[in-house]
């Protein structure tokens, strides 16, 4: 806000578009304008906030279509930040004289390579304070059946994908997952898959019973994507299954569950 007051423009970076569009919605719900940089939106360089998707504001950098020097750029899940077009994005703000911060839930990398554009980290409060203060959900694990993990590969610090799918996608499996969110009696739940398929799997099991599924990736189209989260916000779909696309900041408050078919050797990762 002291940002804004002062006439300078803030830029917050983002890699994906329904977080972007929640990012810019938190901010009008505050009375604070903002423009949308992503392709296919029409854009309004004056607003004195600016939500860019990363590849987008870097194409139109490189383009010489996007010409102003924000004085503060938020970079949102900033654990991604090693990769190279993040790393050119920030590199170009850092030499026009932006004050860089980055915001994460988890600071760290499964490739382990350091944030180090960074100088030092502020500690936000613990999971257990924000439980307490109402900011997030109580929650409760259940867990009715575990696999052996411990044949899994590794690579980059997490478990290979084919592995994981030879040993989860498996009707019983899935089976188990659908008895135990009918026992608990809850209303929606998202699922986190490890491929594809396994995903298409899961949502034809679910339906199957008669419980409304959805799958979502990101190859999924923009309106398609939007029209299925926003029917499962409005309460018409009760499963909406994923595969490397709801894991970081998405907020839906009528989630009543998590279904974690997808194992995982990052406590980062299952953390977000």
């Amino acid at each position: 806000m002291a940002v804004i007051k002062n006439k300078k423009q803030v830029l917050f970076l983002i890699h994906r578009i329904d977080l972007a569009k929640q990012t810019i919605k938190a901010y009008e719900s505050m009375g604070i304008e903002c423009g949308l940089i992503a392709s296919g939106y029409a854009h309004d360089y004056s607003k004195p906030v600016q939500v860019a998707l990363i590849q987008t504001l870097k194409n139109r950098i490189a383009k010489k279509q996007v010409d102003f020097t924000p004085g503060v750029v938020f970079g949102d899940e900033v654990h991604l930040s090693a990769s190279k077009t993040y790393l050119s994005l920030l590199d170009y703000y850092k030499a026009k004289g932006s004050l860089l911060i980055g915001l994460t839930a988890t600071p760290a990398r499964l490739d382990g390579k350091p944030l180090d554009h960074f100088s030092s980290m502020v500690l936000g409060p613990r999971v257990k304070w924000l439980i307490e203060n109402k900011k997030l959900s109580k929650y409760k694990i259940f867990a009715p059946s575990t696999v052996d993990v411990s044949s899994l590969r590794l690579h980059a610090g997490d478990f290979r994908k084919e592995d994981m799918a030879k040993l989860v996608d498996k009707p019983n499996i899935t089976g188990c997952a659908i008895n135990e969110f009918k026992k608990i009696n809850v209303r929606q739940g998202i699922v986190f898959c490890i491929t594809i398929e396994h995903s298409n799997n899961v949502v034809d099991a679910f339906n199957a019973v008669g419980i409304t599924a959805k799958h979502i990736d990101g190859k999924t189209k923009k309106d398609e994507r939007d029209q299925i989260i926003e029917d499962f916000r409005q309460g018409k779909i009760r499963i909406l299954s994923s595969v490397g696309i709801l894991s970081e900041g998405i907020d839906i408050p009528v989630l009543d569950a998590v279904i974690l078919l997808r194992p995982t050797a990052s406590l980062a990762l299952y953390i977000q």
